[in-house]
């Protein structure tokens, strides 16, 4: 993931960048444009110019998603994917933002903000863990064994009687 991003971003900027005349190419009409930007923000062009806070905060993801995915008991294929793809979306965009103090967004769909295969990753890797969590009812992504039958975070005690 982290080698196509840089890969897709450095073509982009060789054929569309900030030396060039112009930045944009439609794919589709005019509803999908290879379309070079600098995001200084993150997605939907929040937080504009604060890169030392962005960066602070990916580095955060990482760390705590790394921790979250050492304490489940079983990894499933949901939780490697959806881990694998933020973390290596978050590293692709902290690359750009070390290496050049932006990102370079350039998929242009519509009146979307422009974004990157990096947040492509960082979306798909969000829903896949949002599914599991939503399917499992939270005990894969806090490594609890409980019963099928006791629903979210609580857990069960059982009783043998008196003896």
């Amino acid at each position: 993931m982290l080698t196509a991003d840089q890969i897709t971003k450095w073509l982009v900027a060789a054929k569309l960048g900030p030396d060039e005349i112009s930045h944009r190419r439609q794919v589709v009409g005019d509803v999908v444009a290879i379309h070079y930007v600098e995001n200084s923000g993150v997605a939907f062009g929040l937080l504009q110019g604060q890169t030392i806070l962005v960066t602070v905060m990916a580095i955060l993801v990482v760390i705590l998603l790394v921790r979250m995915y050492r304490r489940v008991s079983e990894v499933s294929w949901t939780m490697a994917s959806g881990c694998g793809l933020i973390i290596g979306g978050a590293i692709g965009n902290l690359v750009d933002r070390a290496r050049l103090g932006y990102v370079v967004d350039f998929v242009e769909i519509s009146a979307w903000p422009k974004f990157n295969l990096a947040d492509s990753a960082i979306t798909v890797g969000a829903l896949l863990l949002a599914w599991r969590f939503l399917r499992e009812d939270g005990r894969e992504m806090t490594g609890e064994r409980g019963s099928p039958d006791v629903p979210g975070n609580l857990v069960l005690l059982k009783h043998d009687g008196d003896r």
